[in-house]
């Protein structure tokens, strides 16, 4: 780091000052905090001084995998292919303060010419994340990715099933399929979340909680604590009727 961390004062707690730094065990980050400004900045730079190796891959492993750990499986596969198959190979051994916009767009341009617009824009979903973190530790002052211009992606037509048509599905599911067709069409489920519900998981005033989900894996199928995103955990208050039906459909199949 060229600069110290900039100390800040702390506005719950007047007289304190703060700036953010790395904690050396977990490499996550963390916020030090003392009485004078100087004090806070000194801790922190101490903290950051840890990192000699500036490049995009150090910063990402030491640093941005353990701040996502806690995200689901499927969202760690994303970030994987990402970086191992296309963003490392090109920027891992480039200093991370050295990565300027023009570089990215040329390299988003050339993958454009093998790779879906979907594709593109999770690639730079992933490489934003790294570089908004970086900022966050002050490590850059700009994300570089911000302005790169991408193709725009097929626009996809999404349909809903009437209701007649969900009552038609429903029907027509096989009994042990039946309470997950529920659950996904009139609760809103996600596949995986509707077959990662339990009976515990309905209270005995009838709200579910959604707190787990089904992944399929290479290979196997793991049931995880780790859903889709923050906002995915979620109660959901069930009316009588449909808490009758599946609690019935479950019952008759235990």
């Amino acid at each position: 780091m060229k600069e110290p961390p900039k100390p800040y004062p702390v506005k719950a707690r007047p007289g304190m000052w703060a700036a953010k730094g790395v904690d050396p065990t977990t490499r996550k980050r963390k916020t030090f905090y003392a009485r004078s400004a100087e004090e806070a900045s000194t801790q922190a730079a101490i903290s950051l001084g840890t990192f000699h190796d500036t490049t995009l891959f150090s910063f990402y492993s030491s640093v941005y995998l353990p701040t996502v750990r806690h995200r689901s499986q499927n969202w760690l596969d994303q970030i994987a292919w990402a970086m191992d198959k296309y963003i490392l190979p090109e920027f891992g051994e480039v200093d991370i303060k050295e990565i300027k916009r023009p570089q990215l767009q040329i390299f988003f341009n050339r993958l454009g010419k093998e790779l879906k617009a979907s594709s593109l824009a999770r690639i730079k979903i992933v490489l934003s994340g790294v570089f908004r973190l970086a900022m966050a530790d002050e490590v850059i002052a700009h994300n570089p990715a911000a302005f790169v211009r991408l193709p725009e992606p097929d626009r996809v037509v999404k349909t809903a099933l009437t209701f007649d048509e969900l009552h038609a599905l429903i029907q027509a599911s096989h009994p042990l399929a039946r309470p997950f067709v529920i659950l996904a069409g009139c609760c809103g489920l996600r596949l995986g979340e509707a077959v990662g519900v339990t009976r515990k998981a309905i209270s005995k005033t009838g709200v579910l909680t959604i707190c787990q989900q089904v992944q399929q894996l290479k290979g196997e199928c793991v049931i995880s604590d780790k859903l889709k995103t923050e906002h995915s955990y979620r109660e959901i208050p069930l009316p009588e009727s449909l808490l009758e039906a599946i609690l019935e459909i479950g019952r008759a199949h235990v």
